[in-house]
């Protein structure tokens, strides 16, 4: 099992009652499966974070990590996506005559 798949292994050992404020999301196949996904975790998985909403203190990136960031990014790039679509189906309608 690679670390980016041991979503909250980092608190082996650890008082999770003390430690942890709430649960870490774990990604799913679909996310392990995903090019973005890996990429990211490809850039962070050497880091030490704080992630203050969810735990007290640092800890080594994994799973949970990427999943935070990508669930963060994902509604903005959709909406780009979105708007970029309409934008060139609108230019195709003005140039189909």
């Amino acid at each position: 099992m690679s670390d980016k798949d041991t979503a909250g292994s980092f608190a082996v050992g650890i008082d999770e009652a003390q430690t942890f404020k709430k649960r870490m999301p774990s990604p799913t196949q679909e996310d392990l499966d995903d090019p973005v996904f890996e990429a990211l975790w490809q850039t962070i998985k050497t880091w030490d974070v704080n992630v203050p909403e969810y735990y007290v203190g640092y800890c080594g990136a994994n799973g949970s990590h990427v999943k935070l960031l990508l669930d963060s990014f994902w509604p903005q790039i959709r909406d780009r996506l979105r708007a970029a679509e309409a934008e060139l189906a609108r230019l195709k309608g003005t140039t189909d005559d």
